[in-house]
């Protein structure tokens, strides 16, 4: 991982960072450090675990949308 910034930020201002990349960032004592991207391995347990949560959630009928990257809870009206 690498330090992206030179000062420091405030954690309103790391909400609202954006430096015209998809590159992810962490926020840790006012720095952000640049996320490095997942491995193929990485990726891999990342879908084999969202096909089984998928699967128990359509036989369990549970309200929840799983997703790659990130799970939703439907309540009627939309997704959080």
């Amino acid at each position: 991982m690498t330090v992206t910034t030179t000062k420091k930020i405030t954690f309103e201002e790391y909400l609202t960072y954006d430096d015209g990349t998809d590159k992810r960032y962490d926020f840790n004592d006012g720095e952000l450090i640049e996320v490095t991207p997942a491995t193929v391995l990485h990726n891999d347990v990342m879908m084999c675990l969202a096909f089984f949560l998928q699967s128990a959630v359509q036989q369990y009928q549970l309200p929840y949308c799983v997703r790659v990257n990130s799970t939703e809870i439907f309540n009627g009206k939309r997704t959080r």
